[in-house]
Formats: structure tokens, C-alpha cells, sequence
């Protein structure tokens, strides 16, 4: 062994003999309780294998093919974003065999070790930074630094931080320890396990399962001497990785899994729901030893420890489907519902039990709460005022019962009746409701009026208003523009064009902005049918606007129409100069008449500033 390895070897050990020596309970700052409570699981790679592998290194194979398994069962599975290896029992001496084996396991991943020994830094170590934990073999099997039992009862006495390490996606990887009262027992707690020794049936032959092969175990690697022990019972969360193919009855050789969750004897189902806010939540807790059988009454608490429902706990919350304190039934199975306070979020629910030594074993669970069905629409601004020609933008806000943004809703608008019309444009519209249940919907109008903007949610689609969707209003009032001082627009020669209806329709008149902005003239247009016949005549030029070049102009006021009533009008001409042959002429009613904009059969459009 060359002098940068056993260099390395002298460092782990004096880092596992200063936490095992440290008289603090944690010697690293970071108090064991910060093991509890954890993220919902999602679960982390086990592998245990009945094989004393450190005894002798390397006469029980090489440590790079342990290496390998470990790459690519373990590391390759670890979701919890940790480094490194935290070995528990290895580092007593440098030379022994355990930690010259995990010395040089690491080194062939790439994974900084680190070696922690005695029940007391056992107790303290924090797991939760690393990417995975290697239980040593016992000593019985290794007496080279094997573990002992002191240490395993600690480990055993952690087996809640144990799990929550795997079930938030750390590895864990373990070897023999069948020759210790309650072996694995940070794995399910007191008879999870059985082992059986084979004695002088030692074998070197072992084949694995498809699950055994997809971590990394096959028959060529690991078909060393020697391996030793049986795994007759244990947690159902675990699955046959290899077996002894020539044993009666092939027993299993190794176990574990890809992404096993550790149920220290409770779930909760469902481990993730989605509903409506302000609905009701049930979950169920299903309590058993670690030998699969249901715990019958034992109480179990629920409390919701994240969330909108923050604080929410049996029994003072909630029902429990057993009445008496929340106790499991024949199936040991407990089931509490509790209820939305309408607010959107993630609740995390946890549910605990107390076994028979008094430790406390957790299970977590999610639910998600969601919008609801819409309910209300409120449509911003309700009252608004703009000159014709600008661009108006409503928002409609769908939201449910409790108030919560509903996304993804088609809301309908449309613009009318209008007082008088004022020909929106466009006058309908939709849009999908965003993360903030909100859509928007812009138009413009041409005269001035007041509109009625009437939005409702099409909450099933149908693209019309059915009874009880949601609906909202609005007010809008377009009023003229300001006029541009000193404008003139003169109509003479006798202006006449085909309007939209093929009527011919003759026009004149004239309109001034004066010195103090008034507006004076007058307009006259007739329609000479036979589709529409009709007489225009102004009462009142309200606005009159020139374009910065004056070659455009709006003229907007009120008139009779055959002598009778009160109308707004917009006459909108261009002066394209030449005499009039680039002209061009349209009028706007209240009425619903639009001439359209046509060039100019005959006459002169003039626009001019004195």
C-alpha cells in the first residue's frame, strides 16, 4: 500500500476517533433531532447483503466490486443531492480491515468518507448531508473492525432518522450483521428481521433477481467466498435482490430496492391528493409491526404541520373514523377528514404513533388545494371615461367561492347596447383566464356614447351564457376628442360619393376651431336613396381634429334626420389635394348608417390652418 493511501487512511481515522472521543452529544454542531419531520418521502436505494465482504480485504472479493454495486445501485438512485459516504462502525483503526475496505470502496467512486464509531458519535451523527450511509459487518464476522453491538443498538435506536434519510432519497448500504441481537434493526425496529446462518453451507454461488441486476448485482461480480447468512423475514418495503440457487427453498442472499420507502410501521394514503379549496380531506394511517401485522389500537395523531391549514391536528380538529382518541382498528387502520379553510396551497399532514419502547414513528403526506369551481366575475374598471378613437381595455377576474383566482376559464365579453350607438370595435371578444384568474379584453369605439361591456365565465364551454355562470358589467363613455385649435375643413364644389348602400349621396358644409377653441359650421349630407333616403342636417359641431400634416380630419357633432330628432355624427374626410380628385368622404350615424369611406365623385375637401 503506497504512503498517499495509508496517508489518507491515518486522516479518516483521526477525523472517527475525534467524533467518537467528542464529549458533546453532537460533535458536529448539528443536534440529532434535525433528523425528524422531513420533506413527503420519495424514497432512496437499499441494498443489505449476507456477506461479511471487509473480512480479510480482499478475500471476500475486491472492494471495486462492491465499488461497483455501489455505483451503480446506490449513487446512481440517491435523490437527496448529498456527497459523500457516512460509514457507521469503520474508522477504529486505520489498518483494519473495515476501513482499509471503505477507504478504498470510496476512492474507487469518488466519494469522500467519512467514518464514524462508538455508540455515542453514532447517536450524534447527523446523516442528513450525505448521499448515502454503510452500516459495516458485525464483528463477530469481521472482528477487524467489525461493528459491534453497542453500535448497533445506537444505530437501532435511529431507525426514524434512519428511514427519513432513505425516504427523502439517501442510500443505504449494509452488510452482514446476523451474528448481533436485533440485526437491521434501524430497518423496522424490534423482529423485522430473521436471519439464518448457513453455517458450513457457506456459499460462493448466488444469482440475482431482474431487481438485483438493474442495481448493479450479478452472478459473475459477487460469486465470491464467502457468503454466510440468510434473510428469512423482513419489511415488506424490501424485495429479494439475490438468492442461493443451490440451498433448498433458494433463500435470499441479498435485499433492498431502487427507491424503497421505510414505513416505520405507518403510511398514509393518499401520499399526494389534489381538491377544490374548502372541500374536505380524508386520509387514512395503516399502523404495522414490522413483521406486516396490523397494530390494533394504537393511537395515531394527525396534524397538519404545513400549509393554508396550517395547525390543524386531531382530535381537537377533524373527524377520526375511530371516535376514541384516533386508535387503529382490526386492520390497523385510523382515518381522520378535515376541511379547507378556502385557501389555495400545499398542505403537508403528518401522522404519528408511539410504539411500545416510546419511540415516535411518522408518516407524511401532501394535498394540494386548488380553485374551485367559478363562482364570481368582476370586471375593472366599472366606470370609465375616454375620447372616441382610444384604445379601452376591461378585466374580468373569475374567481371561487373563497375568493381564489380560477385559471384557465374562457370568459366572453361583448360591447352593447350602446346610448347611442358608438360602434365598438370590435364589439365581442374572449380570452383564458391566467394564473391570477384574470383575462383582458380591449376595443375602441367611432362616436361618442356610453356603452354596456357584459362579460360572463363559459365555465363549460358552450359559447353562450347559461344560468349560473358567472357574469360581470361595465360602463364605458366615449366623449368627442379635443378639437385642433385653429382647424378649418371646407367642403365645396358640391361633394358628392356612392355610399355603402349604392345610393349616391351628396354632401357640404364647413367647420372652424376659433381662437378660444370653440367649434362653429355646419354640415349638411343626403342620401338620395332608393336604398336609405335621408336628409342630414347639424344642430351643433361638438369637436373638429386635424392631423399634423392636414391632410385628415374628424368632424363629430349632432343633427336631425329629416328634420327630426337628435343624432351624433362623425364625418372623417382626407385632403389629398389636387383639386379633389385624391379626396375622399364618410359619415358615421347614431342610427347605424355608415356611408363608408369613398373618394369623391365630385367636389374639393379643403383643410387648412389660418
Amino acid at each position: 500500500m503506497g504512503d498517499s493511501t495509508m496517508k489518507r487512511i491515518a486522516l479518516f481515522a483521526l477525523a472517527c476517533t475525534w467524533l467518537a472521543a467528542c464529549e458533546r452529544p453532537d460533535p458536529l454542531g448539528v443536534a440529532p433531532a434535525f433528523q425528524t419531520s422531513a420533506a413527503p418521502a420519495r424514497g432512496g436505494p437499499i441494498i443489505l447483503m449476507g456477506i461479511d465482504a471487509e473480512d480479510g480485504t480482499p478475500s471476500h472479493g475486491s472492494p471495486s466490486i462492491y465499488a461497483g454495486v455501489i455505483r451503480a445501485g446506490i449513487l446512481a438512485n440517491v435523490t437527496n443531492g448529498g456527497n459523500g459516504i457516512l460509514g457507521i462502525g469503520c474508522g477504529k483503526l486505520p489498518t483494519d480491515d473495515v476501513t482499509r475496505f471503505w477507504t478504498a470502496v470510496a476512492a474507487d467512486v469518488m466519494q469522500p468518507l467519512v467514518c464514524v464509531n462508538g455508540a455515542t458519535a453514532i447517536s450524534a451523527a447527523p446523516f442528513g448531508a450525505f448521499a448515502m450511509i454503510a452500516v459495516v459487518s458485525d464483528q463477530p464476522n469481521t472482528p477487524s473492525g467489525g461493528l459491534t453491538q453497542a453500535e448497533l443498538n445506537a444505530l437501532n435506536a435511529r431507525d426514524a432518522d434512519v428511514a427519513n434519510f432513505v425516504n427523502t432519497g439517501g442510500g443505504l448500504f449494509g452488510l452482514s450483521n446476523c451474528l448481533l441481537t436485533n440485526p437491521y434493526g434501524y430497518l423496522g425496529g424490534v423482529g423485522g428481521f430473521r436471519c439464518g446462518a448457513l453455517g458450513v453451507n457457506q456459499q460462493q454461488d448466488i444469482e440475482p433477481t431482474p431487481a438485483g441486476q438493474a442495481l448493479g448485482i450479478t452472478s459473475t461480480n459477487l460469486d465470491v467466498c464467502c457468503w454466510h447468512d440468510t434473510y428469512d423475514a423482513f419489511p415488506a418495503f424490501l424485495e429479494v435482490l439475490a438468492f442461493y440457487p443451490l440451498r433448498p427453498g433458494k433463500p435470499a442472499a441479498a435485499i433492498g430496492g431502487a427507491k424503497v420507502i421505510v414505513t416505520q410501521g405507518i403510511t398514509l394514503d393518499p401520499a399526494t391528493a389534489q381538491n377544490p379549496a374548502g372541500s374536505a380531506h380524508r386520509v387514512t394511517a395503516t399502523v404495522k409491526g414490522s413483521d406486516g401485522n396490523p397494530v390494533v389500537d394504537r393511537e395515531v395523531r394527525f396534524k397538519v404541520i404545513s400549509g393554508p391549514n396550517a395547525g390543524q391536528a386531531s382530535p381537537g380538529n377533524g373527524v377520526c373514523s375511530i371516535l376514541v382518541n384516533c386508535h387503529t382498528d382490526n386492520n390497523g387502520q385510523v382515518s381522520w377528514t378535515y376541511t379547507s379553510n378556502g385557501r389555495t396551497g400545499t398542505d403537508n399532514i403528518e401522522a404519528c404513533f408511539t410504539d411500545e419502547r416510546g419511540v415516535e414513528h411518522c408518516a407524511q403526506a401532501t394535498k394540494e388545494w386548488v380553485a374551485g369551481a367559478p363562482a364570481k366575475l368582476i370586471l375593472t374598471p366599472p366606470l370609465a371615461t375616454n375620447t372616441v378613437g382610444a384604445n379601452h381595455c376591461v378585466t374580468a377576474t373569475v374567481t371561487d367561492l373563497f375568493g381564489n383566482p380560477v385559471s384557465g376559464v374562457t370568459v366572453r365579453f361583448s360591447v352593447g347596447p350602446s346610448v347611442p350607438t358608438t360602434f365598438p370595435s370590435p364589439s365581442s371578444g374572449s380570452g383564458t383566464t391566467d394564473a391570477n384568474g384574470q383575462a383582458t379584453f380591449c376595443y375602441t369605439a367611432s362616436l361618442p356614447g356610453v356603452d354596456r361591456i357584459h362579460a360572463f365565465a363559459d365555465v363549460n364551454n358552450s359559447g353562450r351564457e347559461d344560468p349560473g355562470e358567472p357574469v360581470g358589467d361595465a360602463e364605458k363613455t366615449w366623449i368627442p376628442p379635443a378639437s385642433t385649435a385653429l382647424c378649418e375643413v371646407t367642403i365645396t364644389d358640391g361633394g358628392w360619393i356612392i355610399a355603402n348602400n349604392k345610393d349616391r349621396a351628396n354632401f357640404g358644409g364647413n367647420a372652424k376651431v376659433l381662437p378660444d377653441e370653440t367649434v362653429q359650421g355646419q354640415q349638411e349630407y343626403q342620401d338620395q336613396g332608393p336604398a336609405q333616403p335621408m336628409n342630414v342636417h347639424s344642430t351643433e359641431i361638438t369637436a373638429t381634429t386635424c392631423s399634423d400634416d392636414l391632410t385628415m380630419a374628424s368632424i363629430f357633432g349632432k343633427a336631425t334626420i329629416d328634420g327630426a330628432g337628435s343624432h351624433v355624427f362623425r364625418i372623417d374626410v382626407r385632403d389629398g389635394g389636387s383639386g379633389g380628385s385624391n379626396d375622399n368622404y364618410g359619415i358615421t350615424l347614431d342610427t347605424g348608417y355608415m356611408s363608408g369611406q369613398h373618394a369623391l365623385g365630385g367636389g374639393n375637401v379643403t383643410i387648412h390652418k389660418p
